[in-house]
């Protein structure tokens, strides 16, 4: 993904031409822009408007609590038995995607199979809480995502790809199971059934490869494509009184906890939501030129010298 991102190295990301989404948050609001329905704030039963800062800080706690403690609970370093049971499982065995994850968050497989049990409570924990959320829903016919909503909302995304993980590894089959976690178990089937009915019959998402990818945000940069503007979000500020940077400040920016190698460039876009950045061509690559967008939430953005890019 160099060519493209820049050195950022957390996945999901998301490439459409040469604008380059990074962190899930940043992907689901560029999706919820251009696709708006269904939308991934729907309305909650018995109201008719998105509650946004909901669906927000829920899913801010899906992404940093309760994936730190999913993580700790992969089949990290899985015997041969583990990844028999679950073809998954063997990706936590594989020596180039673990040694990457090494280098990235300094946690080798010893040192995760030791945090396991000592951080086994706090993924309990979570689970319950998810579970109080869920349970009521069981039966439900018509509200029954996560937040009582018609349809999935993004807060149901960012759970689901944690409980994914977990139960199709196998990870931990002695502590998610139909008896003690009902709710979350039924909802995971039904999150399984909206996603196969939303498949396209025809068209289905199509392998490329990294030269592709590049080649895609080539023609992008020699067409002269530009980045979509960044508006006000949801009525509120677009840059607020005490906004420290502005659109053209050449900046660093990185995630504020792990995998903290900076990305720069000249800022394109700002907003108090989120941030565009247009690094510098790399030498081998000088016909192509990306932007990078970021959310604003859990990353730090300082200012630097254009000359020490």
């Amino acid at each position: 993904m160099a060519p493209i991102t820049h050195g950022y190295r957390r996945i999901p990301v998301l490439q459409i031409r040469n604008d380059v989404y990074c962190d899930t948050q940043a992907i689901l609001d560029e999706l919820e822009r251009r696709y708006p329905e269904p939308s991934l704030y729907p309305a909650r039963r018995g109201s008719s408007k998105p509650d946004y800062a909901l669906y927000d800080i829920t899913s801010q706690w899906v992404q940093q609590t309760l994936f730190r403690a999913s993580w700790s609970q992969m089949p990290w370093d899985p015997t041969p038995n583990e990844m028999k049971a679950s073809p998954l499982a063997a990706t936590f065995g594989d020596q180039s995607f673990v040694s990457d994850r090494n280098a990235i968050s300094k946690a080798s497989p010893a040192k995760m199979r030791q945090l396991k049990p000592l951080l086994q409570d706090q993924f309990i924990s979570g689970l319950d809480t998810i579970e109080a959320q869920l349970r009521p829903l069981q039966h439900e016919k018509e509200f029954g995502f996560f937040l009582e909503t018609a349809t999935p909302s993004m807060v149901d995304i960012n759970v689901y790809f944690n409980m994914w993980y977990l139960i199709m590894t196998r990870a931990v089959p002695e502590i998610i199971t139909m008896e003690a976690y009902p709710g979350i178990l039924t909802w995971f089937k039904r999150m399984q059934g909206f996603i196969k009915s939303q498949k396209h019959r025809e068209l289905d998402a199509v392998p490329i490869t990294p030269e592709q990818a590049l080649e895609v945000a080539r023609q992008a940069t020699a067409a002269g494509e530009t980045t979509p503007a960044i508006r006000a979000d949801r009525g509120i500020h677009l840059i607020h009184p005490a906004e420290r940077l502005k659109v053209g400040d050449w900046v660093a920016v990185s995630p504020n906890d792990y995998m903290k190698d900076p990305m720069q460039g000249r800022i394109v876009g700002l907003s108090t939501r989120q941030i565009a950045i247009q690094p510098e061509s790399l030498v081998q690559y000088p016909d192509v030129r990306v932007t990078i967008h970021f959310p604003r939430h859990g990353y730090f953005v300082k200012p630097v010298l254009k000359a020490s890019l």
